[in-house]
């Protein structure tokens, strides 16, 4: 509540994802703005990651957009590698961000069910970057092409929202 009283990103919007309890030797973390990936990675290293993404948006997300280009720095096996990743160079079309951004929880959740249920979206395309970087950062994938293809599939299958409802149901 104080972050948002405050109304600018500061420090503690990074610290919170530091201080996961779970200690994930493997994730995708977003950052607000791209100065901080060296910082932030090299803090994952320091905390024992093993294979990490830290990602940031040239439109302010802090995660892989639709939009155009994300920034990201790669921790894989104590290596460090950075580049950036465009939607086009998967074969999926740039979007405006208000194509993505829902105006309400229950909006957004109806577009989640949406690209849950096969519909070509640019939330669908969205999800498929960024569940397709967790799935090579898994280790599910060989890379973060392969890992797009297979949260595409997972999403036209019904698998995703077959998953989905099994987590609300045990979440009840």
């Amino acid at each position: 509540a104080a972050r948002r009283e405050i109304g600018v990103r500061t420090v503690f919007n990074l610290l919170g994802p530091l201080t996961n309890p779970a200690g994930a030797p493997k994730q995708i973390m977003g950052v607000f703005d791209a100065q901080w990936i060296p910082t932030i990675l090299e803090t994952l290293k320091g905390l024992g990651s093993r294979h990490v993404l830290v990602v940031a948006a040239d439109d302010g997300l802090d995660e892989i957009t639709i939009t155009g280009d994300s920034h990201v720095a790669e921790l894989n096996q104590g290596k460090f590698s950075t580049y950036e990743i465009n939607p086009k160079h998967f074969g999926i079309e740039t979007a405006s961000i208000e194509q993505i951004v829902a105006d309400s929880p229950k909006t957004s959740l109806q577009m989640v069910l949406d690209a849950f249920n096969g519909s070509k979206t640019p939330v669908q395309d969205m999800i498929a970057l960024n569940a397709g970087s967790a799935l090579y950062i898994s280790g599910i994938a060989k890379d973060i092409e392969d890992g797009i293809d297979l949260a595409f599939a997972t999403m036209n299958s019904g698998k995703a929202l077959e998953t989905l409802d099994m987590y609300v149901a045990a979440s009840k």
